[in-house]
């Protein structure tokens, strides 16, 4: 309480005075932006319609329900602080907010947004620390050299790569003509460099591995084992249709009706062999697929027909 009436006697217009980052490491870990102006009118029109005295009042209570834990109530007093007057250093704190929640980029865009105005040399100094912590630099090498580097399904550029990378969770991958392409799981840590050497595992004897999205021969072997039994299910069914009308043909009242139920027992007939038909032609051809001894080998479906490529 003694702190709190010492701020209260510091005159409004020195109190505004003060630098910004001064005050962020007692700040909090919250869970929304703020609205940041996009443009220079924008900004001008806030400004002009800015009630410092009020976003004071808002921080001290932003300060004082994060001492006691309660950080959403203190950053929705940060987001009306700002809402009062969009001083930067309101964002700023919304920086450090994100960080304690490690949701680095929201992070990486506030104290970017909050360096490119920052006037004061202990400011910009105290933000340019924050995002070398959100942007660790990170060494790739790979054997062979010359691999394209995608983090999270971006290219940013080829093996030996010194590049800086937001912390948190990424997936790597490299990708090398006549070699496997390499995914792996990328956890950058705050403030934290990295090296990384990843060996290329050469394609086999036989030429690259079969283009993404092909089938090889043990897809399309249970992929035809299972259009056999489905076959076989829609033949028996079929059968016990069949089957009932042949026992109907005896309560038929009259010749007609017995001739009408004679035609639905043999048209379920016909249904029934042609569906048995297809479930032991895709049965055969399922095992048959399956026992192949094809390394490599895949099945292709395109314009130009089937295509099958393997050792048979």
């Amino acid at each position: 309480m003694r702190k709190q009436a010492e701020m209260r006697r510091i005159p409004q217009k020195e109190y505004t005075r003060r630098r910004p980052l001064a005050l962020v490491a007692l700040l909090l870990a919250g869970a929304a932006g703020v609205s940041i102006p996009s443009t220079a009118a924008d900004a001008a029109e806030a400004e002009a319609e800015a009630d410092p005295h009020a976003a004071a009042v808002y921080f001290r209570k932003a300060r004082r329900e994060a001492s006691k834990g309660r950080y959403p109530t203190a950053l929705r007093f940060l987001q009306r602080a700002y809402a009062a007057d969009p001083q930067p250093k309101y964002v700023a704190n919304q920086g450090v907010a994100y960080l304690k929640m490690k949701q680095y980029a929201e992070a990486l865009e506030r104290f970017e947004w909050f360096l490119e105005r920052a006037e004061a040399p202990d400011d910009r100094a105290l933000a340019e620390s924050y995002l070398l912590k959100l942007r660790p630099q990170i060494i790739i090498t790979s054997e062979p050299p010359g691999a394209r580097v995608s983090i999270d399904q971006q290219a940013i550029g080829v093996t030996p790569l010194i590049t800086e990378v937001i912390a948190g969770k990424h997936l790597l991958q490299l990708d090398l003509s006549d070699h496997r392409t390499a995914d792996q799981a990328l956890e950058v840590a705050l403030n934290t460099g990295q090296n990384l050497h990843v060996v290329l595992e050469a394609a086999p004897a036989g030429g690259a591995p079969p283009p993404s999205g092909s089938w090889g021969l043990t897809e399309w072997g249970w992929t035809s084992i299972a259009v056999g039994g489905v076959a076989a299910a829609v033949g028996g069914t079929l059968g016990g249709l069949a089957m009932q009308s042949l026992d109907a043909r005896g309560d038929a009242a009259d010749v007609p009706q017995w001739k009408a139920r004679q035609a639905d027992a043999e048209r379920y007939g016909v249904g029934m062999y042609a569906a048995g038909g297809v479930a032991v032609a895709a049965l055969v051809t399922g095992v048959i697929l399956l026992s192949t001894d094809a390394s490599p080998a895949s099945i292709e479906v395109g314009p130009g027909g089937v295509s099958v490529e393997g050792r048979f």
